[in-house]
């Protein structure tokens, strides 16, 4: 069943982007390798821009370990620096499919720029917050090919960031030392915890 929410997803920001709808985006594929496993998982983002007011739409699907979620929604960019977005989506739950929200914002100037994005399940709003996830990331670009910066996720914990670009592809390869979890889930940190990742922009 989330196998076909994610192939109509898919086909509905292709059909939205078609020819004079260009879309953007990234697709990606990290690993947090620890305890003996790879633990890998692979994203999808689309976006396209509709007009010069600022307002679009974007897409984004996730696969990993046992759980896939797939969304989407509006974005509006009020300026060249600023864009924020809301999503609706769907997650993969004990019994089938959930709902599955999220938020995002990104500001960028020059070389810096920040990332922010949350997503939550509607048992949110009952107290339940096992369900949020969030993942805060400000970089700093220092050379064409290498920006650095930090990223908090949450489940995985706060620490350095860097990515490495590989001109002329649109490759680029990232990995953070998360060594420190504010929640202290398993204890407040954790030396050999890192992610790992790859990621194509088109």
């Amino acid at each position: 069943m989330l196998k076909t929410t994610l192939i109509a997803l898919l086909v509905l920001v292709s059909t939205t982007t078609h020819t004079a709808f260009a879309a953007t985006g990234t697709a990606e594929v990290f690993f947090q390798p620890e305890e003996g496993g790879a633990h890998p998982a692979c994203d999808l983002f689309l976006a396209h821009r509709f007009d010069r007011r600022g307002l679009g739409v974007s897409a984004f699907t996730l696969m990993t370990e046992g759980w896939s979620e797939a969304l989407i929604g509006p974005t509006w960019a009020p300026t060249d620096w600023l864009e924020l977005g809301a999503s609706i989506g769907a997650e993969q739950v004990s019994d089938g499919l959930g709902w599955r929200f999220s938020a995002s914002l990104w500001a960028g100037q020059g070389p810096l720029s920040f990332l922010g994005i949350v997503e939550f399940n509607p048992q949110t709003f009952q107290g339940d917050a096992s369900g949020v996830w969030f993942d805060l990331t400000p970089k700093a670009q220092i050379v064409p090919w290498l920006t650095a910066g930090a990223k908090w996720r949450r489940g995985v914990g706060v620490g350095p960031l860097a990515e490495i670009s590989i001109p002329p592809t649109p490759i680029a390869l990232w990995a953070s030392w998360m060594p420190i979890d504010p929640e202290r889930v398993g204890g407040a940190t954790h030396p050999k915890r890192f992610l790992i990742g790859a990621q194509g922009r088109f």
